[in-house]
Parts: structure tokens; C-alpha cells; sequence
């Protein structure tokens, strides 16, 4: 059996594994940066879709910037109670590290200006 496997005519079967298995190597280092990466950082697709479904009514949004690691949202709100639900709203999903926050509220006039920081917890991608 073992003379018939190392017979020439198989030798074209043996590049192409040899081929095939250095390319599954490949692709598997390449998996495991793309998880590492995704691990590091949260998508801004889905920051700016918590970050908007978690407004309540009568809160609305001037600004969301985001850096990988935090993000600073500007608003407006109707009175400093429905900023501070928002905040409450933000604080129940497991996105954010609630414990690094700033928050600055200017009254102008009858509306609520307020600016709020967060830092994302590390999380997702698949190991």
C-alpha cells in the first residue's frame, strides 16, 4: 500500500495538501487577529444603536464620538430628569464601564444641555 501512495502519479495530490494545509494555516493566524482585534473594540454600528435606543422620550442627541475605548455623547434634554434617566438607561446595559463617567449639565434656558463620557468595557469577538 505504502509503494502505491509514493508512486509519481500522486505527487500532484501531495503538492496540492501540502498547499492546502499551509493556507489553512494562514487563514487561521488571520482569524485569530481579526477575533483579537474585534475583542478590543466595540463596532460603532452598534455604539451608535445603544446609544440611540437607549433615549427616552423628550432626549435628543447633538453629537456621539467615538474612539474605540470611549465615547462622548452631547444632548439636550427637557428637563435634568429625563437626562438623568437616559444616563440610567445607559448605565444598565453591560456596553459601558459605568464607574469612568463625567457628567456636565448646562441649563439654557427651559432645556437641558448635557455631555456624558463613557469608556466601553472590552469585549466581543469569538475565540
Amino acid at each position: 500500500m505504502k509503494k502505491k501512495l509514493s508512486d509519481e502519479k500522486y505527487n500532484e495530490v501531495r503538492a496540492v495538501k501540502a498547499q492546502l494545509a499551509s493556507i489553512t494555516g494562514k487563514v487561521s493566524s488571520k482569524k485569530a487577529i481579526i477575533n483579537a482585534i474585534e475583542t478590543q473594540n466595540v463596532p460603532a454600528s452598534q455604539i451608535l444603536l445603544t446609544v440611540q435606543n437607549a433615549l427616552p422620550s423628550g432626549c435628543f442627541l447633538n453629537s456621539v464620538n467615538y474612539n474605540g475605548k470611549s465615547v462622548t455623547i452631547k444632548g439636550i434634554a427637557e428637563s435634568s430628569f429625563i437626562a438623568v434617566d437616559y444616563m440610567a438607561n445607559l448605565g444598565r446595559l453591560k456596553i459601558f464601564d459605568t464607574v469612568n463617567y463625567s457628567l456636565s449639565i448646562e441649563e439654557s434656558q427651559s432645556d437641558v444641555e448635557f455631555t456624558l463620557n463613557y469608556t466601553l468595557k472590552s469585549q466581543g469577538g469569538a475565540n
